[in-house]
């Protein structure tokens, strides 16, 4: 009987390559997330600082009222700064999702394909077994329709050898 052969393997191949190409991309889309990530909580940080200096001045025994009102300043650009870096946040986020679900997609695709291949595989081998075993009854049909005449041809002894 011919080997197995996978009527899909073409396409199962093509599948495999989109999904690592979409995984690659996916996973880009995920490493800029977390890039925007660390830049959310640096300017978080910063915020944090420009309070402490901010209380800090407010706390001095004599005020100075240009040293609070320049913290103010740098605490409100901060503030929008941060502002724009978690829209950034929010923007990467959706873009790596929209780049997980055809990676997604495809995977379940290439499952898909495999359990195809196997139940092929399955069919393969049952096939193969029942061609054998047609054949060693075939063999073993002819060796007892043969093994019959030449009984009757040429005789059956009984005797020991000594």
């Amino acid at each position: 009987m011919k080997r197995f052969e996978f009527n899909l393997e073409r396409l199962a191949r093509v599948r495999r390559v989109e999904e690592r190409a979409a995984q690659a991309e996916w996973a880009a889309a995920e490493h800029e997330v977390r890039l925007a990530e660390q830049q959310r909580l640096m300017a978080e940080q910063d915020i944090d600082q420009a309070y402490l200096l901010l209380g800090r001045a407010q706390s001095e025994t004599r005020l100075e009222p240009l040293k609070i009102l320049s913290i103010c300043d740098t605490i409100a650009s901060l503030a929008e700064y941060l502002k724009a870096v978690c829209l950034r946040v929010a923007e990467r986020r959706n873009e790596a999702e929209a780049k997980r679900e055809p990676w997604q997609a495809l995977r379940v695709e290439l499952e898909g394909l495999g359990r195809l291949e196997t139940k092929a595989r399955q069919r393969h081998r049952l096939n193969l077994e029942r061609s054998e075993a047609q054949q060693m009854d075939q063999i073993a049909s002819e060796r007892a329709a043969r093994g019959g005449q030449d009984f009757l041809r040429v005789g059956f002894s009984r005797t020991t050898p000594d």
